[in-house]
């Protein structure tokens, strides 16, 4: 299982500051996951080379339940 909470976490390379809680996560997990992530990080967006990215318009809670259920091995089905 990963810690959504532990920057130290080997594979998470971003900060997602949701409503002043940070969320670190891969943004490769992310953006394999989602066209939006797969735009911000590796398209033409100013997100592409930050490390820390505010998102204040979601829910820390069902945000890490996303992140949950789309990485590998974290939730069970």
């Amino acid at each position: 299982r990963f810690d959504f909470t532990d920057p130290n976490e080997p594979l998470h390379d971003v900060a997602l500051l949701i409503n002043g809680e940070k969320i670190y996560a891969s943004k490769q997990i992310l953006a394999a996951n989602s066209p939006v992530f797969k735009a911000m990080f590796y398209g033409e967006f100013s997100e592409k080379n930050k490390k820390e990215i505010e998102m204040n318009d979601v829910n820390p809670e069902e945000f890490i339940e996303l992140l949950s259920v789309i990485y590998p091995s974290s939730k069970e089905v």
